[in-house]
Formats: structure tokens, sequence, C-alpha cells
């Protein structure tokens, strides 16, 4: 439809334009993920501090932060180095995770 310009109005939908780049997808699936979980969390969390005794509550929160800080000191925290050098990494990509992954599994298996 003409505009008082005389020009055509375009007509896109921003989502759309928005959607059809890759990494605007990609970002779009991580900030649903993410949110999903956190609220998923949130409602665990809610339903256990309503259902079970306060102290039962605080016991397995404490458990599952250390178990998961332990699990992060068990893989070196290398996810997020991993993600950094992977793509720099080029023809040495599958060394590097080789190397990353055997001193992990040592460490691993000595502590």
């Amino acid at each position: 439809m003409p505009h008082a310009s005389g020009t055509v109005r375009d007509r896109s939908n921003p989502l759309a334009d928005h959607v059809r780049l890759p990494l605007n997808r990609t970002e779009s699936a991580l900030i649903v993920s993410s949110t999903f979980a956190s609220g998923a969390g949130f409602v665990y969390w809610v339903l256990a501090g309503g259902l079970y005794p306060a102290d039962i509550v605080r016991q397995n929160s404490a458990t599952i932060v250390a178990m998961s800080m332990l699990a992060g000191i068990a893989t070196l925290f290398l996810d997020g180095t991993l993600a950094r050098f992977v793509p720099r990494a080029g023809p040495a990509t599958r060394r590097l995770l080789f190397l990353a992954y055997s001193v992990t599994a040592v460490l691993g298996v000595e502590l």
C-alpha cells in the first residue's frame, strides 16, 4: 500500500527477520532453554519448600550446591575454556579436546 510520500511501506515481520539469521536462532534457543530451566528449578524449590520440612530442604540444597561445585572442580571448569578455544584451534581441535579430556580423566581418577 503506498505511503503518503508515494513509497511502498515495508510490511515484513520483524520477528521473522530476526529468526532468519542462524546466530539469532541459536541465541533465542539459549534464552528459551535457560528461562525454562530456571523456571523449572524455581517451581521445584517452591514445591519442595511447601511439601517438606525446612531442615530437609536446607540439607538437600546444600548437597546439590556441593555436588555442582565438585562437578566443576572435577572437570577443571574446562567447559567454558573449551568453548572459548575450540573455535580458534582450527586443525588442532582434535588434539586440544583429547588433551583436555585426558587431563580431566587422569585427575578424576587420582582424586
